[in-house]
């Protein structure tokens, strides 16, 4: 039995790990025995599961290192701690005999895991309000439950979050993940949702459905790409999800302002459809931060297709590199591109709005307003069908000895990209149209990166502007999770 709570004398816990290095990373080792703190609400099979897919494969010192991190972060992802640790004590040395009997003079070295486990709350509620872009607020209530093993052998977690604001007239959400294997996670996502497309003008929007999506990540591939000597912890899977939902869109009144005149495209999104889309995503992260790298690669595909109406794909890279003591210069450059496929037999019929692309705004190409890039119909913006878009930001460390090693960064950027409708030309002919005329932008100010979420202050100038182009110059704030 490898799983215990409790180790025999025979096994010290008090050694002092050796220090993994080049000449200890190939040494043979044999896992004897898991010892575990904090399990208490996990079945037993579940973890033996976890334990077999990661730890328990090692045969190297080497092995055993990326093993226990994949481990630590698969449970925290699957719900089943809200954080895990390892040490490795090691027992004594055996030596590995063959058939005959005759010892083999490479030791193998035996060693006992400790594995802290911090259980997740098994019941949480929370409100609170959110501020972001473009003056919007929103208030939220929040409530999460970790379903009882005895009713449920899976991990799962339920969420319930209801949240209104000014973009956002109401929104219901249920979400429940349950962990399938060590490798797969099952999302069901039941929604609500009501909002208006411009804050200001434009259109207001419904949608009710529900989302299923499954999880896959190739823990083998894990253990080859992770580096232990860097603090980067590389992510790797595919996400398969079908989602349906009953759209209802409707024109926004003017009120008592001025009258506006909505444009042809705007009124022609005014009705009810069916949406259904099935999708992939591939996603490898090797940063060491989602939100805030400093070092490691990042690539995202994804692909969309609703049947009968569109086919969608997108590509994300993000490249960071550091340098000097303590990251004190960090440089990052992002590249996007996508491109959308009306598929409809009667191409005529245009794609909704929110299925297409958007450009621009304080978490995108900055200098310019939110969706302030690409084709407009008198007033509106009426969103693309391909775009390119990249971004090249320099951070660096405050220069003052007492706020060197705080969160605050100085921030340099240079940003451009190119949104446009395709009319169903050929793609060569599609590239040629992005690869020039560019709008782009620079500027410098200051970054706080939050745990939670990151915070910019910039003063920023349009370079290079096309006539419909809004552009913003001076002060831009961007709060989000995302930036180019």
């Amino acid at each position: 039995m490898t799983l215990a709570s409790e180790v025999s004398d025979e096994i010290s816990l008090d050694n002092v790990s050796p220090i993994f290095n080049e000449s200890t990373a190939s040494k043979p080792i044999s896992v004897a025995a898991v010892v575990t703190t904090g399990t208490d609400n996990i079945d037993p099979s579940v973890l033996q599961n976890f334990l077999d897919e990661t730890i328990l494969k090692s045969v190297t010192l080497k092995q055993l290192v990326k093993n226990a991190d994949v481990l630590n972060k698969s449970l925290c992802q699957h719900h089943i701690a809200l954080n895990a640790k390892q040490s490795f004590h090691f027992q004594d040395y055996k030596h590995i005999s063959d058939e005959k009997g005759i010892y083999d003079p490479v030791p193998l070295l035996r060693v006992v895991s400790q594995l802290d486990v911090l259980p997740p709350k098994t019941f949480t509620a929370k409100t609170g309000t959110n501020f972001g872009n473009d003056n919007d607020a929103e208030a939220y209530l929040q409530f999460e439950k970790l379903i009882d093993k005895k009713y449920l052998k899976l991990p799962t977690r339920v969420n319930l979050e209801l949240l209104k604001g000014t973009k956002i007239h109401s929104s219901f959400l249920f979400n429940s993940y349950s962990s399938l294997s060590p490798q797969s996670i099952l999302n069901l996502k039941i929604f609500s949702q009501f909002y208006n497309w411009n804050t200001n003008k434009g259109l207001d929007i419904g949608q009710r459905g529900a989302r299923i999506s499954l999880r896959y990540e190739p823990l083998f591939l894990h253990r080859v790409l992770h580096n232990p000597r860097s603090n980067e912890r590389p992510t790797l899977f595919h996400e398969w999800f079908l989602e349906t939902c009953w759209r209802s869109t409707k024109i926004c009144s003017p009120g008592t302002r001025a009258p506006y005149m909505y444009s042809d495209t705007m009124l022609s999104q005014a009705g009810d459809q069916l949406r259904t889309v099935l999708g992939h995503t591939f996603v490898l992260d090797k940063r060491d931060h989602t939100m805030c790298p400093t070092k490691g690669l990042m690539l995202k595909w994804s692909n969309e297709l609703s049947p009968g109406k569109y086919l969608k794909t997108q590509l994300e890279l993000n490249n960071v590199k550091s340098w000097l003591n303590d990251d004190f210069i960090t440089f990052s450059t992002t590249f996007k591109t996508g491109y959308l496929e009306n598929i409809s037999s009667q191409r005529s019929l245009p794609i909704h709005i929110c299925d297409k692309f958007q450009s621009g705004g304080p978490n995108d190409i900055r200098s310019f307003q939110t969706f302030g890039l690409g084709p407009r119909d008198l007033y509106d913006t009426i969103g693309g069908d391909a775009f390119v878009s990249y971004g090249v930001s320099v951070f660096s460390r405050l220069p003052w000895e007492k706020v060197k090693k705080s969160n605050f960064r100085l921030h340099w950027f240079f940003n451009g990209g190119k949104l446009i409708n395709h009319d169903n030309m050929s793609l060569s002919n599609c590239m040629g149209r992005l690869s020039k005329e560019h709008s782009t932008s620079t500027g410098l100010g200051l970054v706080l990166r939050h745990p939670m979420a990151r915070f910019e202050l910039n003063f920023s100038l349009p370079i290079a502007a096309h006539e419909n182009d809004l552009m913003r110059k001076g002060f831009q704030f961007g709060l989000g999770l995302v930036f180019l």
